[in-house]
């Protein structure tokens, strides 16, 4: 069958200010964003953290800031 991958590009996003870390990072958490994949399974987000940029043969490497 195969892997079908689909993106799309985000244009805009309409947000509160209170939801605006001060990088400029929507805390998903605080918004209450629900995630949807494919038709009809739905999730709440959990942090699990944050961690910088993806490198290769580098481990990933935990960042101590908040959202």
């Amino acid at each position: 069958m195969g892997t079908y991958i689909k993106s799309a590009q985000i244009a805009e996003i309409l947000a509160d200010d209170v939801l605006l870390g001060q990088d400029g990072i929507v805390d998903p958490i605080q918004a209450e964003i629900i995630i949807v994949a494919r038709l009809n399974l739905y999730f709440l987000s959990q942090s699990i953290g944050r961690l910088a940029y993806a490198r290769t043969n580098i481990e990933p490497l935990e960042l101590n800031q908040p959202y």
